[in-house]
């Protein structure tokens, strides 16, 4: 039933949007035109509830319903939050800020008294709407804590939760609320949109229930999502100045919400009744005709098995299909648990666009019953946008219908296998509402960088919007091992969250230490239980007369029972589960081939290597030499180009973003797998040498006859042997390369335990020494079996138990303990910058005292350790402007002007030109080099998302810049070079 504001009621006054060209006030149209607060009110309510209902998914509603009752009042709570998150503009703090605004409601009976448009900034709206629903909510008779953990996402609802301070702060300027008109309108407003919502069973909800932070983490972010979508013009068109909006609430939202074409949630196909190779065969292109192997196979059983949403932690040898056996797993845990989406983390670029190409032609065998096939698709890293295969994918502007006909998809191989004759394979499209940086958390389908899951713990402006995306998807890590110390407690923290908001988490590895076994499980319990109801609490015995008062009880009662541990084996592969809080471990025999790779000692000068290489590859065949520093790599790569004829490549981090796509491009077609006819000649491979850093560990699906290496700890050591001999070849190997071997350089165990400086500041002194004795039990003796000597060697690696020789242990034991002091103090700084744990506090207030990252970039950022290092974009002068580098031009110069924004063509040719400069820079010269970049500021390029905040480098006519005291050089075969007389490095 349609509910009109009676004519003299006040608060129809009040208004909510007001298009000006002046950027402090919300809106960007000109003209005489306004949406009134009630108005707004409403459209916010009805897309809350649509987003319930159509894109949320059982998932997260049942978090907030665990609450409240049930889906039903967990999907009323949320209205109702969105029906008042505005309320604090009923304020003449807020209203004072638009001139004839305010005098509209001046004339309508609503006294200012001196308050201007400068107040506002003393009471933001937000934090006025706390403290107004905070007393409501009081007055219906709510107590205190309820009261909180519900106006809390009122105050939240700009991404950061108001303060107990701002709270007093507030308190105490009882004016900028306005005097007894102004709370009149109020509770007439309140009582309108509870009629007209039809919410006051959900006010009743509201006064009675108190919301778990998860709920409230999980409700802020709809309603911010809902407020966003709800004041767009294009959706909800505002009237004219002073005019009352005509249409209904339903008719404008359910306009606004077709013109938004939102994908329907995922909804996957049942598939019970297909066994682990239909699966795989039905699922992936190519693979028609292969049987599952058994990880594969007791991946899907894992995912079956599973009684609710738990942990699935995947130990296998590299190449063995762990990719394709997470996705099936997670497509079974998906239409189990009720997830609308995966979430797939990769540790670098190289290894995210890789992993984009599997999964969007995954997704294409995929099979969905929503009714609709097409699913929203997100790349998300720094460099996403200059993924050429990104290009390919169809687009979908909201008001517009996807640049593909949908009715010509259907599901390949499936139909005949599935109970739903009405599904269809999923069309991926980039659509245009959640491509948006601050919405692309919202995207149904992710493949990221592992620092997209990580930012879900940092505690950083707009935190409960990506924790509500993941709440909606299934999480796979990849390599989760690579995570360093401060990247670990991120990760853990996240791991919390996922459990505590029920998401299924599958990680990858294939060389895991125990101890990180320990606290992925363990850290994934800690949040499962924190969702659990309270213990029940036996009755105290009466005090006698005189005693003490109890204290109060603990902000969260959870079990205390001992967590899981996972069992410390040596089988391998390994399947771990957690679900319910039982740990569970399976397995796997499977016939891979075995590689015995021979471990040797390298001396270090570099005639051993050249003499080495020279002898090696005398009769062709090619070679990897893996450095632990970009400075090292290029002096290696240096000394050993045009020696013997040989083709040497370099491979590291400091290139521009264009050159080090091609070089990987390169590396792979060279030195990648062999064509599916089977293994021939590849004349590409012969006599061929590559110097790379840790981006041969992860990136790149390359395979060497011989690999070179520096001293690295044993887990990276085995990662780099994954790159010998990784695929099969038969006799075109050179005969003296069919030997898998191993050299390690950078460390002489007859000196004594003296590690390379180097590998000592990158990875730590304990962690080499005790890969260099493990590696002497197998220097001259028994080759190192892959896989099978992997899970002893990690084990080892990271136990306490002493090594061999005996005179080093003194060493080695002091070494232990700088080490991890070392990693405590990465890890208390990293904690410092993390959301609280899943019930340690009451409410999200004072969560964020300072919100630090302003953008994504930041965010990413602050998960990953600061080496001090950052980004420019090196570009070139010109005479008539800028150039691009002149190596990347194939025809006729691309002059850049500075004076407007670039086209969208230049701005990625542009921002193909990112490189990183070294974190010595930031250590010595930070000021006088910023101050030297800040003279390249381009305020039209500011309006460019590509381009905007980032620092321009200038190379000048010579290919140098000079910024204070240091130059900067760059080569598209060695990189960027930097130097200060003193010191030259890349």
């Amino acid at each position: 039933m349609r509910h009109t504001p009676h004519p003299a009621s006040p608060f129809q006054h009040a208004w909510a949007k007001a298009p000006y060209s002046d950027d402090s006030i919300e809106g960007d149209l000109e003209g005489p035109q306004w949406l009134p607060l009630h108005v707004h009110l409403t459209d916010t309510a009805e897309i809350a509830g649509r987003l319930c209902r159509e894109w949320l998914g059982p998932g997260p509603l049942d978090v907030i319903a665990q609450d409240v009752g049930g889906p039903t009042e967990a999907g009323e709570i949320v209205r109702l939050a969105a029906a008042v998150h505005d309320l604090g503009k009923l304020t003449p703090a807020f209203a004072a800020q638009v001139d004839d605004l305010r005098n509209h409601m001046h004339a309508n009976g609503f006294p200012f008294n001196g308050i201007t448009a400068a107040h506002s900034r003393e009471l933001p709206h937000g934090l006025a709407g706390h403290v107004l629903i905070h007393r409501f909510l009081v007055e219906a008779g709510a107590n205190d804590e309820i009261a909180t953990a519900f106006a809390v996402i009122i105050g939240g609802h700009h991404g950061v939760p108001p303060t107990s301070a701002q709270l007093l702060q507030a308190h105490h300027r009882p004016d900028l609320f306005g005097p007894k008109e102004w709370a009149d309108a109020r509770h007439q407003l309140l009582d309108y949109l509870l009629t007209t919502a039809n919410l006051r069973d959900a006010l009743r909800v509201a006064t009675t229930k108190k919301l778990s932070d998860a709920a409230q983490v999980l409700i802020t972010g709809l309603v911010i999502m809902a407020d966003w979508i709800a004041s767009s013009a294009d959706h909800f068109p505002l009237a004219p100045r002073f005019n009352p909006v005509k249409t209904s609430p339903h008719e404008r939202a359910e306009a606004a919400w077709q013109k938004l074409a939102l994908p329907r949630r995922w909804q996957p196909a049942p598939v019970e009744n297909l066994d682990a190779t239909e699966l795989l065969r039905s699922r992936f292109t190519g693979l028609q005709h292969v049987t599952a192997n058994p990880v594969q196979e007791l991946a899907v059983e894992a995912a079956r098995n599973m009684p609710e949403p738990g942990l699935l932690i995947v130990e296998a040898v590299m190449g063995v299909g762990k990719t394709e056996a997470s996705l099936l797993a997670a497509e079974i845990l998906a239409a189990k648990f009720g997830m609308s989406g995966i979430f797939y983390g990769l540790p670098t670029r190289a290894t995210a666009d890789a992993m984009f190409v599997r999964i969007t032609r995954w997704l294409e065998q995929v099979p969905d019953r929503s009714g609709s096939s097409v699913k929203s698709l997100v790349l998300r890293h720094g460099t996403a946008a200059l993924n050429p295969d990104l290009e390919t994918i169809p687009r979908q502007w909201a008001d517009h219908p996807p640049t593909f006909d949908d009715a010509q998809f259907s599901g390949v191989g499936i139909d005949e296998n599935v109970d739903d004759l009405s599904s269809r394979a999923i069309q991926a499209v980039v659509h245009s509402w959640t491509s948006a940086h601050k919405r692309a958390s919202l995207a149904d389908f992710t493949i990221a960088t592992v620092d997209h899951q990580l930012m879900a713990a940092l505690a950083a402006r707009h935190f409960v919007l990506r924790q509500l995306g993941l709440s909606r998807q299934v999480v796979v890590l990849d390599e989760v091992h690579a995570a360093d110390t401060w990247m670990r407690t991120f990760l853990l923290r996240a791991l919390e969250w996922l459990a505590r908001l029920r998401v299924p988490v599958i990680a990858l590895s294939a060389t895991l230490a125990p101890e990180l076994r320990r606290e992925l499980v363990q850290a994934y319990e800690r949040g499962r239980r924190a969702g659990l109801p309270p213990p029940a609490v036996p009755k105290v015995q009466p005090r006698p007369a005189g005693r003490l008062k109890h204290s109060k009880p603990p902000i969260h009662q959870v079990d205390d029972t001992p967590l899981p541990e996972p069992l410390v084996t040596d089988d391998y592969p390994l399947l771990t589960t957690l679900a319910a809080g039982q740990s569970g471990h399976r397995s796997a025999t499977i016939s891979t081939s075995t590689v015995e790779v021979r471990v040797d000692w390298l001396l270090d000068p570099v005639e051993h290597l050249l003499n080495l290489l020279k002898n090696e590859l005398a009769d062709g065949g090619c070679a990897l030499v893996v450095c632990n520093t970009v400075k090292r790599a290029v002096e290696r790569y240096q000394a050993l180009t045009g020696t013997s004829g040989w083709t040497v490549t370099l491979a590291h981090s400091r290139f521009i973003a264009a050159d080090r796509m091609r070089n990987d491009a390169e590396l792979r077609a060279d030195f990648g797998p062999p064509d599916a006819d089977g293994p021939a000649p590849n004349p590409a491979r012969d006599r061929r040498v590559v110097v790379a850093t840790q981006v041969a560990e992860q990136s790149l699906d390359v395979d060497f006859d011989l690999l070179i290496t520096d001293l690295a700890p044993i887990d990276l050591i085995l990662q780099r042997m994954g790159r010998l001999h990784r695929h099969p070849r038969g006799d075109t190997r050179p005969t003296r390369l069919r030997t898998p071997r191993c050299l390690i350089t950078g460390f002489d165990p007859a000196a004594g335990p003296i590690v390379d400086p180097g590998g000592k500041h990158v990875y730590g002194e304990h962690p080499l020494l005790r890969a260099a004795c493990l590696l002497t039990e197998h220097v001259g003796g028994k080759a190192i079996r892959l896989p099978g000597d992997v899970p002893t060697l990690v084990r080892r690696a990271y136990a306490d138990e002493p090594l061999r020789p005996d005179e080093w242990q003194q060493t080695m034991d002091d070494a232990a303990v700088r080490d991890n002091e070392a990693r405590l103090k990465v890890s208390r700084n990293a904690a410092s910058g993390t959301i609280q744990s899943p019930g340690a506090t009451r409410s999200l207030l004072s969560w964020l005292p300072t919100p630090g990252a302003k953008t994504e970039i930041d965010a990413a950022r602050q998960v990953r350790q600061d080496d001090g290092g950052f980004e420019v974009l090196l570009l070139e002068q010109a005479e008539d402007g800028l150039r691009l580098p002149h190596h990347l031009e194939t025809g006729a110069p691309m002059r850049i002007p500075t004076d407007c924004r670039p086209d969208r063509v230049a701005a990625k040719e542009i921002a193909r030109c990112a490189v990183r400069v070294p974190g010595w820079v930031s250590e010595r010269h930070l000021t006088e080099v910023i101050a030297a970049l800040n003279e390249n500021y381009y305020p039209a390029w500011q309006k460019e998302p590509l381009l905007a905040g980032q620092w321009i480098l200038l190379l000048g006519p010579d290919g140098t810049a000079q910024l204070g005291s240091l130059r900067f050089s760059y080569s598209p075969t060695t990189g960027l070079e930097v130097s200060d007389g003193r010191i030259t490095e890349r």
